[in-house]
């Protein structure tokens, strides 16, 4: 045998081994499915739970809510993505997904409404609202446009291209082994798109307690502030701007929008004023009103496409409850996580009320939930700097605590 027939028999052997390695890959990576990009097996103990996902949502969750085509979507960040429960009595019989994603701002909110709107032909969008999420418009990189049913494009080719690349992924292999080991464990997302409370048992348990968490939480956000940033070029739309391309898209589909924005609790609402944003935060809820309340007068006599706006924000009995005292690690507070996360009763409170639906769980708050148009918004935020009032009067320590973890911070980045 010649030099060259080795040579090129060892090429031949390499390519076909190369063939057989990456079939391999591809069908484990198929079979396994970690990112819940196909969807062919499901099997509970082996694939069932998908441990990726959680850094994975922006692709995971635009192919997740392509196959389940649902009539009724959830939209907003990680408050929305864990406190509406898909499966809550009020929605019983109705194919619904929760696509909201951590960390969403308003521009991803408006074009993920639009894909699922497109593929499903859904209804009802209900969609927490956050003041953060509109102090951006560019979109997180994790979400590809290219894989989105968007200006009036399909891509369902595109999509299957990038399941068939992510197949072939050694990436997506380890991702695979990740998932089989991990089906033990308590999941972090169900099938329908809710985060469960996993990731926030642990990381209560991490800083050894739920005031410990929050003291913990105040410092990481305090530490890692930042301004909001400014659009680079005027064409880029504000984000207000897509707020209202999301509610006009709305009303040209017929779609039903539920808006109302989160509730978090008081020391999140001290710590935006000790940061100067109250008044700022204030103009924003004016600014929705406006724009709501704009297009149900352009919407009048139209069937399912009025837009309801509801404020759950503010000092009410839920969003001022109770922190527990240090050292007590087993304590669990009945409504909220930490400062910024609501739990799934509350989100159940707040599905009852915007749809006016039959109370299913416990008694509502009466205090929790108010419905904003023109007619109420001043009035309403006088509500909220008297019920403030009394949390001050009940709550000096916690209060004096906010500021003071604030006034080292700007201290030490020479901020004052």
């Amino acid at each position: 045998m010649t030099i060259h027939s080795v040579h090129k028999l060892f090429l031949s052997t390499c390519l076909v081994m190369s063939v057989f390695v990456c079939s391999v890959v591809a069908t484990v990576n198929v079979i396994v499915d970690p990112y819940s990009l196909i969807g062919w097996i499901d099997n509970v103990g082996f694939n069932h739970e998908k441990p990726s996902l959680r850094r994975n949502q922006r692709l995971s969750k635009v192919f997740e809510v392509s196959r389940m085509q649902p009539t009724i979507i959830f939209l907003g960040t990680s408050r929305a993505a864990h406190g509406l429960d898909p499966l809550h009595p009020a929605l019983a019989g109705k194919r619904t997904y929760n696509l909201a994603i951590d960390g969403a701002n308003i521009s991803e909110i408006r074009v993920l409404f639009e894909h699922a709107i497109a593929l499903s032909g859904a209804n009802i969008a209900i969609v927490g609202l956050d003041y953060g999420s509109f102090d951006k418009g560019e979109l997180n990189p994790g979400l590809k446009l290219e894989l989105l049913d968007i200006g009036n494009k399909t891509r369902q080719n595109e999509r299957l291209l990038e399941a068939v690349q992510k197949s072939l992924s050694l990436e997506t292999l380890f991702a695979s082994y990740q998932t089989i080991r991990s089906q033990q464990l308590p999941p972090e997302f169900t099938h329908q798109g809710q985060r469960t409370s996993k990731y926030y048992v642990d990381f209560i348990s991490e800083f050894g307690g739920v005031r410990e968490a929050f003291e913990g939480y105040l410092k990481e956000v305090t530490n890692n502030r930042r301004t909001s940033s400014k659009l680079a070029h005027e064409n880029i739309p504000t984000p207000m701007d897509e707020f209202k391309a999301m509610i006009n898209q709305a009303r040209q589909q017929g779609v039903a929008m539920y808006l109302f924005i989160s509730p978090t609790h008081a020391w999140e609402q001290e710590y935006l004023r000790v940061r100067g944003g109250w008044n700022s935060f204030e103009d924003w809820k004016r600014e929705l009103v406006k724009i709501v309340d704009d297009a149900n007068q352009e919407t009048q006599g139209m069937a399912q496409a009025q837009v309801v706006l509801w404020d759950f924000s503010g000092y009410n009995s839920v969003t001022t409850e109770s922190v527990p005292p240090r050292g007590t690690a087993n304590a669990k507070m009945q409504y909220f996580w930490e400062w910024s996360h609501y739990k799934t009763v509350v989100g159940g409170w707040i599905l009852e009320r915007i749809l006016d639906a039959e109370q299913t769980q416990s008694y509502i708050p009466w205090d929790f939930g108010v419905r904003l148009t023109r007619k109420n918004i001043e009035a309403h935020l006088a509500d909220i700097d008297h019920a403030r009032e009394i949390y001050l009067r009940d709550n000096p320590e916690d209060v004096a605590f906010i500021n003071l973890i604030f006034q080292q911070s700007a201290d030490t980045q020479g901020l004052r």
